[in-house]
């Protein structure tokens, strides 16, 4: 078996630094591409997620003052939209109506009337017990 060289052992040396530098230089640019893809993320969801808007409600005084004419149903079949009242703004769910009473007509997103005959209203509603039960 024939001894390798001095020149061997350099370009060997040689080679197996490239190499290793290849390996290093690709797990930098990697780990660097996954911290770029982690801070992307967190500043897409920091800026863009935010609280849903509640379904918030207010009931005014008069009839021209409101945005919406609701008349309550006494069946969920004769309803056209089921709906649940939330204690807490933060609990409430747009897609799903839960409804949450703000006690002043600025803060609120719709402002109604009840009307005393389903012909009046916009929407026939009826109130549900449990939050699972809206549509």
């Amino acid at each position: 078996m024939k001894q390798p060289t001095q020149e061997d052992i350099i370009a060997y040396n040689r080679a197996e630094s490239y190499n290793a530098r290849k390996y290093r230089n690709s797990m930098t640019a990697c780990t660097i591409g996954w911290i770029g893809m982690i801070v992307t993320l967190m500043i897409t969801l920091l800026t863009t997620c935010q609280p849903a808007m509640a379904q918030t409600m207010y009931e005014v005084k008069y009839r021209t003052q409101a945005n919406m004419l609701l008349y309550e149903t006494e069946h969920a079949s004769q309803a056209d939209m089921l709906y649940y009242v939330v204690d807490y703004r933060s609990r409430v769910n747009e897609n799903k109506h839960h409804w949450y009473w703000v006690k002043y007509a600025s803060q609120a997103k719709y402002k109604v009337w009840w009307v005393k005959y389903a012909s009046q209203a916009d929407r026939k509603v009826y109130k549900v017990k449990y939050p699972s039960q809206t549509r």
